[in-house]
């Protein structure tokens, strides 16, 4: 396994010297910039983003198309984009031992990460095609105009699908 992270950022001395210390040097790349994400994420097995904040993360969205399964940070519109299906590879953020077991699931079963991938890479292409954000989106406005600002959340039902009861 190889930890591989692609951007650059205040954190990256800090996280260096961590790799340092922990003697994880040889398991930790550190790309910096990237002009190519998709080519980059082509290479993976799998994405984690385990951000404290986030909004709608294109990060999430780019993972999802590339079809790798995603294990994330339940915070900002995380759990909308992964839906149902990836919905049991959500953490609370700062939950370390939940992110490192979601990992290590995910690491060592091929085929629960070509599933999800797969299921992760329909689900953005069903429901997150710019095409179908750019229609919800007019539809939104048309209604916001003709006074059914109500009615906004009835427009894609898909996003929001029906979760058992007792869980997220």
């Amino acid at each position: 396994v190889k930890l591989r992270l692609i951007g650059e950022g205040p954190q990256e001395d800090e996280l260096k010297a961590l790799a340092q210390a922990l003697n994880l040097v040889e398991l930790v790349e550190f790309c910096g910039f990237c002009a190519d994400v998709p080519a980059e994420l082509a290479q993976a097995d799998l994405f984690v983003l385990p951000s404290l904040a986030e909004g709608n993360s294109n990060a999430i969205l780019e993972a999802m198309r590339a079809g790798l399964p995603i294990v994330t940070t339940n915070v900002g519109g995380a759990a909308i984009q992964v839906g149902n299906e990836g919905e049991g590879f959500l953490c609370n953020p700062g939950d370390r031992e939940a992110l490192a077991r979601h990992l290590m699931t995910l690491i060592a079963d091929q085929a629960l990460r070509d599933r999800l991938g797969a299921a992760m890479r329909s689900r953005v292409e069903s429901i997150f095609a710019i095409d179908q954000v750019a229609a919800v989106y007019e539809q939104a406005y048309q209604l916001l105009i003709a006074g059914h600002r109500q009615q906004i959340g009835q427009i894609n039902p898909n996003l929001f699908e029906p979760r058992p009861k007792g869980t997220c």
